[in-house]
């Protein structure tokens, strides 16, 4: 709850939180190369905006931990993977 809405945001942060958790399930899926366990993740989440909030936790997060790990900024790290994104895309 925030002093300035009194408004409780719990429910909504587990929500995200929740997401992010189904997120990185699906990620660990696809990295173990079981592609029905992903999707059946994916399909099986019950609001899609939830889920994108959970997608951009994980993603920054992970950012987060990598550049605290590396000592590149964040802002650093995503020019670079943007450019690769790119570099894939034009092969």
């Amino acid at each position: 709850m925030t002093a300035n809405d009194g408004v409780d945001h719990r429910q909504d942060l587990l929500a995200v939180v929740d997401a992010a958790q189904q997120a990185a399930g699906v990620l660990a899926a696809r990295d173990r190369g079981d592609t029905a366990a992903a999707a059946q993740l994916i399909a099986s989440a019950p609001d899609a905006e939830a889920f994108a909030g959970g997608c951009l936790l994980l993603a920054e997060l992970t950012v987060r931990t990598h550049s605290a790990q590396t000592g590149i900024s964040v802002e650093s790290y995503l020019q670079q993977l943007i450019l690769d994104m790119e570099t894939a895309l034009s092969r």
